[in-house]
């Protein structure tokens, strides 16, 4: 079911959650192992955060900050107290600073190998931009069992919306895998003619089973190996996923919608302003006002220059 690791250039997914615990012992406490983390993570641009996380079954811990204008959330660390487990646990937005580097996770295996990580739970996904493996193909291939084991029951397939878009998810919630299917230019409310499926594997640490550290270097061989006999055909019609170029694309996306609401809601009293006083310079003074705009505040794997001419594209397409 595993397959030889491939170059992280030819990787078709990206792992968009993780969680991991480090076992201290008599020579690494919990302490050295938080130091061990924070320094790992603020050389990709993660630091920690005043604010403190859920502690269900922890006792102490902080949340973890992009250190860039975004200052988003972008995760946890939490641990027992008294040299007990420290998890380190990373969002998509934290995912997101891995990726975009150029050995991934690979650091933080690593780090895992050399102080007794426990992988707990990962996500891994796909995207298509092509519709190739649809909705309709995930149910044909529910109902012919190749989403199922070699012995048991067929797992639980249940249908629902997530934020608007339509979503399949196979497995009940206290297994130790799941999938999901979802309409990810609807969720982002993309353009109506944007195509985006996300293909999303979960696996987790449960009571007689357990996750391989190798997940986190080779997340394609894992994410077939869940459902073989259906996800092995649709990663090979996929594009292997780019973090920089997909936030890219959704961070401009997101600012043109902006101005759409700009143009849609005070389109004609900003034209009728600049009529009267007869100088687009004035009307620009009159309505600008100082502050950051929160839509053009950027991750910082992201290039400026890279955001500035997608942006500038999608503006003269759509019209803005």
């Amino acid at each position: 079911m595993m397959t030889n690791k491939v170059s992280f250039l030819e990787q078709k997914s990206l792992i968009d959650l993780v969680k991991i615990q480090f076992i201290p012992n008599s020579s690494t406490t919990d302490s050295l192992l938080i130091t061990l983390l924070m320094e790992k993570l603020k050389t990709i641009g993660l630091v920690k955060s005043i604010r403190k996380p859920n502690l269900r079954y922890f006792k102490k811990g902080f949340k973890l900050l992009a250190h860039d204008e975004t200052q988003d959330i972008v995760g946890a660390i939490k641990w027992q107290g008294q040299s007990g487990n420290v998890q380190l646990e990373l969002t998509g937005k934290g995912c997101n600073y891995i990726n975009a580097q150029t050995r991934r996770f690979e650091f933080l295996y690593e780090l895992a190998k050399n102080y007794n990580g426990l992988l707990m739970e990962i996500d891994i996904s796909v995207d298509d931009f092509i519709g190739k493996y649809n909705f309709r193909e995930v149910n044909r291939d529910y109902t012919t069992d190749k989403f199922s084991g070699r012995s048991g029951k067929r797992p639980i397939r249940e249908m629902f919306n997530k934020a608007g878009a339509r979503s399949i998810r196979i497995g009940t919630r206290g297994s130790c895998k799941q999938f999901q299917i979802y309409d990810k230019a609807k969720q982002l409310k993309l353009d109506t003619d944007t195509t985006w499926i996300r293909y999303e594997v979960s696996l987790y640490r449960r009571t007689g089973h357990t996750l391989e550290l190798d997940t986190l270097i080779k997340p394609d061989a894992y994410f077939v190996g869940a459902y073989p006999k259906a996800l092995r055909k649709l990663i090979k019609g996929v594009k292997p996923r780019s973090i920089k170029r997909e936030m890219t694309q959704l961070y401009a996306s997101n600012y043109v919608k902006s101005l759409s609401a700009l143009k849609n809601q005070w389109g004609k009293c900003i034209n009728d302003l600049n009529n009267r006083a007869g100088s687009s310079s004035k009307t620009l003074a009159l309505l600008s006002r100082p502050g950051e705009f929160s839509k053009a505040k950027l991750p910082s794997y992201i290039n400026p220059e890279t955001f500035n001419s997608t942006l500038l594209n999608m503006i003269v397409k759509k019209e803005c």
